[in-house]
């Protein structure tokens, strides 16, 4: 963090960035794009370094707090967060840190060793999180807490109407941005180095998406064929029902359905840039919605990506540990959105249940409280398969 230009100037904002964020109102990546948008003077490299700072702090917030309590710094508040993480994480010397005007003493933070520190502290989770990976995953939970920590690759998903994985490599490496195929998904590519894509002339022609390995591995376990009709039935921005389009050919439907008009409105722009034809959005009232009840049973497959607590996607999520969870409200939604799954595939259909979550409760637990018993499952997690972590069971109904 030392080659930051005007180090005091990004201090400033990325307080208040982060402090915008602490806010909890929207997501981080939202509160972001909006802050920049407020301030148009800061070029490229001044955002990224902004972002960077600021998703550290969110990342880190744990152990950063207690760093400032050892250095006997009793403020917790944005600007104390963004001079700890620059200062113990960022690389920047403490003369430094004080030059850019930090209000506290920059002398008194030292780094403390994570190894002495309890395993919630350790790895920056909250206590509710951290019991529930140290039960479930045992000896695994150290390196799963440690992966989480990590800054998530970039993958993306060639969309097979407009181009092939292949092709889209080749596209990509013209202008230097260099790739490497995915590990498991079959149209994945990831980036060998983190790039600036909204602007390529490859992506305004929809020759790809953003789209983590493991949430591609969740439409080729729903495994869709052309003239089917298919239900994404928490559809949100459209990602998987792009995906479930592609892998259909573009033939038969995909209705992709949920209750946020605004996310709709996000997956309509980007259905009109894939090429897509076969999907369909419908803005759902609830799970009570009538156009729902008049479809029971007449779905050949049915996607429901649950809402969830999102901790399988803390690497490119880290404000998620940090929001209230509400998990036994979360768990009775995803049974219900389960049961009504079942109940709109048709006699002998498909209904794959996913998660972007690590935790049973909300995964195998809401399967087997509906009763019924999943045909294949995926259990994806980001320090064995590198990629975020999911959940997904695919049930016959």
């Amino acid at each position: 963090m030392s080659a930051i230009r005007f180090p005091h100037a990004r201090l400033r904002q990325a307080s208040e960035a982060l402090a915008a964020t602490l806010g909890f109102g929207q997501p981080a990546d939202q509160v972001l794009e909006v802050y920049f948008k407020t301030h148009r003077g800061m070029g490229a490299r001044d955002r990224r370094e902004c972002a960077a700072v600021v998703y550290g702090a969110l990342r880190h917030r744990r152990r950063l707090e207690h760093a400032l309590d050892a250095a006997g710094i009793a403020d917790h508040g944005a600007s104390a967060l963004i001079g700890a993480w620059s200062r113990l994480e960022g690389g920047w010397d403490a003369a430094t840190l004080a030059a850019a005007g930090w209000e506290h003493d920059a002398f008194a933070l030292h780094a403390i060793d994570p190894a002495t520190l309890p395993f919630a502290t350790r790895w920056s989770l909250p206590d509710w999180l951290a019991e529930r990976l140290q039960a479930q995953y045992g000896a695994e939970a150290d390196a799963l807490a440690a992966a989480l920590l990590e800054q998530a690759p970039v993958d993306l998903r060639a969309n097979a109407l407009r181009t092939t994985r292949e092709a889209l490599a080749e596209k990509l490496r013209a202008v230097d941005i260099e790739s490497t195929p995915t590990a498991q998904a079959g149209a994945g590519l990831r980036l060998i180095k983190r790039a600036t894509l909204s602007g390529l002339p490859e992506f305004k022609r929809g020759l790809f998406e953003l789209q983590d390995e493991g949430s591609q591995l969740i439409g080729e376990l729903l495994a869709p064929t052309g003239g089917e009709r298919v239900l994404d039935l928490c559809a949100g921005a459209g990602g998987k029902s792009l995906h479930l389009a592609a892998l259909m050919g573009d033939r038969g439907t995909v209705w992709a359905c949920d209750v946020d008009p605004r996310r709709l409105g996000r997956a309509k722009l980007r259905i009109t840039r894939s090429g897509a034809t076969c999907i369909a959005t419908r803005e759902l009232s609830g799970l009570d919605d009538g156009w729902l009840a008049e479809q029971r049973g007449t779905f050949d497959a049915v996607l429901v990506d649950a809402p969830c607590s999102g901790s399988g996607t803390l690497r490119r999520n880290p404000d998620l540990k940090w929001r209230p969870c509400g998990l036994a409200g979360l768990v009775a939604t995803q049974q219900r959105l389960l049961e009504t799954a079942l109940a709109l595939a048709k006699p002998g259909g498909r209904v794959v249940y996913a998660t972007c979550s690590l935790l049973g409760e909300e995964n195998e637990a809401v399967v087997e409280a509906c009763g019924v018993a999943p045909e294949a499952t995926l259990e994806l997690a980001p320090h064995r398969d590198g990629c975020d972590g999911f959940y997904a069971a695919r049930i016959k109904a």
